[in-house]
């Protein structure tokens, strides 16, 4: 049983994390008056080089999908050890 659930939380997230960056896209193309192609494959969950290599075919700025991978990059590298310190002390039990 555990194992199903399991199953359909991960289905479940998949569409979740499409539709959100989806819209995340549409609303930072409106309030930064970008293409919507561009901040879709800037937002994507992709590599740097496949999400500019697509840009740049698709006629795209490759150059901004690129900093915005870079960007997305530098804040997981930078909140990872932050995260990790209060997962821990959130979840260490204290005698």
């Amino acid at each position: 049983m555990a194992n199903a659930l399991t199953a359909v939380r991960l289905l479940l997230i998949v569409p979740f994390a499409l539709l959100t960056l989806g819209l995340l896209g549409v609303l930072y193309a409106v309030m930064l008056a970008l293409p919507l192609p561009t901040m879709v494959l800037a937002l994507a969950p992709a590599g740097i080089a496949e999400m500019a290599l697509t840009g740049k075919v698709l006629g795209l700025d490759a150059a901004l999908i690129t900093v915005f991978h870079m960007g997305r990059i530098l804040v997981v590298l930078l909140g990872a050890q932050y995260a990790c310190r209060l997962f821990d002390r959130l979840t260490t039990r204290k005698p």
